[in-house]
């Protein structure tokens, strides 16, 4: 574990500060320098996310420094124990070599690819080390894993609340788990729970439908077999099972799960209540609420992107014939498939810079959490005396945990989204390849090198604004040198922002800075406070023009920057910029920026963007 942690982690250093997307460092930063300065998310500023990371973020500043690298130490610093809680899980699948290889799988998965401390790998990594505890809960049913388990996926809901899914993971694998279990104590053994049965399935019916109606609404036929068919295959063989194996009585069976859900539920709701008390205090407990359950879900506050694209289902059909029909590649074929596909992946890996060969490698990988469901429900249905109950549960929690953490996709499923669900369908697969004795397991370790050659090849030289379509490499030779930088970015952006910065720095503060569309950067590293309490402008009601004059006149703003290539947002009209022009200097273009101000300054010092 040592060993696989630290090649994990001198790997991933020249990452750190590697790279960026303006606005997503902008946000959190911005965010945590409120945060650090008294306010509190959602009641005075647009806290994107639950806030519990904002927090986070603002120790970190007030530790480290109020600049941007010391968030990306802070992500090194919680990348680390995900690390070892991955070889952790591995290695109650397998021999230490398996825990090893899919430590470093789950490595150049995911961070590297895009290092931004962003919400979505804290919710991985807590997945993850709720995942373990119940691994542990398997192997030693000790209420205390299910309260650990339980306050790891709670303190993922405080960082944004995709966290949810994390939850309800849990609850699914223990309405598996105490099936299982109910059925090794002998109580009653012919006797059929009819009422548990119809509570389950009716439970079942529930989750379905919720599903339908968080994930369904766009009415897209992909967002259905990705995001809500695999845990509701999930939840119905759940039913099937209980109705196929279940016995004992009803009140008898009610107890035992919830002696399992009552200390898992309870640790997942100490941190929340917690937060929300602490909420409650500050006044704003309605607005928290507000954000998280009924905004998030709001597609005219966030930004959406179109469903996957239906080509995925091939690799994935694949992927799911080699797990549900293992012994159409095992037995004495075994050799000579695995050997084959070596030959066939290793010209992949030679040629993966083609966009015809980069895009369907990537694909047949963000393909796995539905062959990882199909290969998991079509394993547990059989009936074979070589698998071990153990095994199956293993099987079952991570299958559940892989479909439901990958929902963090909807409602924008850009390539770098599948990234913080992948090590865990990695670590789905393996225990379905390890619980069947059937299975080509020389075949499946030629797709796990392949799949980490490809991402340290392809995936990490490039950087996320190609994944997923095509490898393009990543040169990040500029440096970010104003005091809240740090980061090493290409040199037009090194360039573009450090006299943007300049131009800022020397006009005096008073007067105030408007930054926008879509600009939390420019204030961050200006150090100029944002007027408003949006980062994103289509958020907020100055997204109308109007409005946003009025604003700018109202408040005697003496300074505009103004992004002509917003990320979200839609450009500002011509004649909004000849409302400032009336109002303004003839403005300074810097890059894609103008900058508008009241008076004519000097020309900004020259600078040379190279890291020193």
């Amino acid at each position: 574990m040592l060993l696989a942690v630290a090649l994990s982690a001198l790997y991933a250093i020249p990452f750190v500060l590697r790279g960026w997307i303006p606005h997503d460092e902008g946000t959190i930063a911005q965010s945590a320098e409120r945060v650090l300065q008294g306010e509190v998310p959602h009641r005075d500023f647009d806290e994107g996310y639950t806030g519990g990371l904002s927090y986070l973020h603002a120790a970190a500043f007030r530790v480290v420094g109020v600049r941007l690298s010391s968030l990306r130490w802070l992500l090194y610093a919680a990348f680390l124990p995900f690390l070892a809680a991955v070889f952790g899980i591995a290695r109650r699948l397998g021999p230490p070599w398996l825990a090893f290889a899919l430590t470093l799988l789950a490595a150049v998965w995911s961070v590297p690819n895009y290092f931004a401390s962003l919400p979505s790998w804290y919710n991985l990594f807590l997945a993850t080390f709720a995942a373990l505890a119940l691994m542990r809960f398997i192997e030693a049913p000790r209420r205390r894993w299910l309260v650990m388990a339980g306050l790891c996926a709670g303190l993922s809901v405080l960082i944004k609340q995709v966290g949810l899914y994390a939850i309800a993971a849990g609850i699914l694998f223990l309405v598996d788990r105490e099936r299982r279990t109910s059925s090794e104590d002998g109580r009653d053994f012919d006797r059929r729970p009819t009422i548990f049965l119809a509570s389950k399935a009716a439970g079942a019916l529930a989750f379905f439908a919720l599903l339908a109606a968080i994930f369904g609404r766009r009415g897209n036929f992909m967002d259905a077999v990705e995001f809500v068919l695999p845990p509701a295959a999930l939840a119905a063989f759940t039913v099937w099972d209980e109705a196929r194996r279940g016995r004992g009585r009803s009140a008898d069976r009610f107890r035992s799960l919830s002696a399992m859900l009552v200390p898992f539920l309870a640790g997942a709701a100490a941190p929340i209540v917690a937060f929300g008390a602490w909420f409650a205090t500050a006044g704003s407990l309605r607005l928290l609420l507000h954000d998280v359950f009924v905004r998030s879900i709001d597609p005219t506050k966030y930004a959406e992107s179109a469903a996957l694209d239906p080509r995925l289902l091939l690799p994935a059909a694949l992927f799911a014939i080699i797990l549900v029909f293992p012994t159409t590649f095992g037995g004495r074929r075994e050799r000579k498939v695995a050997a084959l596909t070596a030959v066939g992946l290793a010209l992949i890996l030679v040629f993966g810079g083609l966009p015809g060969v980069y895009r369907p490698a990537w694909n047949s990988a963000r393909s796995l959490p539905l062959a990882v469901v199909a290969g998991a429900v079509a394993l547990l249905a059989r009936d074979d005396a070589v698998r071990a109950d153990i095994a199956e549960s293993k099987v079952f929690l991570l299958a559940s945990m892989g479909a439901l953490v990958a929902l963090v996709q909807f409602p924008f499923p850009a390539p770098i989204y599948f990234c913080y669900a992948a090590p865990l369908a990695a670590l789905g697969m393996a225990a379905i390849v390890r619980a069947d004795p059937r299975a080509p397991r020389r075949l499946h370790a030629v797709l796990l090198v392949f799949f980490f050659l490809f991402a340290a090849v392809w995936m990490n030289r490039g950087y996320v604004f190609r994944l997923g379509r095509y490898f393009s490499h990543y040169e990040a030779l500029g440096f970010l040198a104003m005091p809240r930088g740090g980061l090493h970015v290409p040199i037009a952006d090194a360039r573009e922002y450090w006299t943007l910065f300049e131009a800022l720095a020397s006009r005096p503060a008073s007067g105030g800075l408007y930054a926008g569309p879509d600009c939390p950067e420019v204030y961050f590293l200006s150090g100029r406070p944002n007027p408003t309490r949006y980062f994103f402008d289509y958020q907020g009601e100055l997204y109308d023009p109007d409005a946003l004059m009025r604003f700018i006149d109202d408040r005697g703003i003496a300074t505009v920057v103004i992004d002509r290539y917003p990320a979200f947002s839609r450009p500002l009209p011509e004649t909004f910029l000849a409302s400032l022009r009336r109002r303004f200097s003839e403005p300074e273009t810097i890059g894609r920026f103008l900058l508008f101000r009241r008076t004519t300054e000097p020309a900004p010092v020259a600078y040379n963007p190279l890291p020193r």
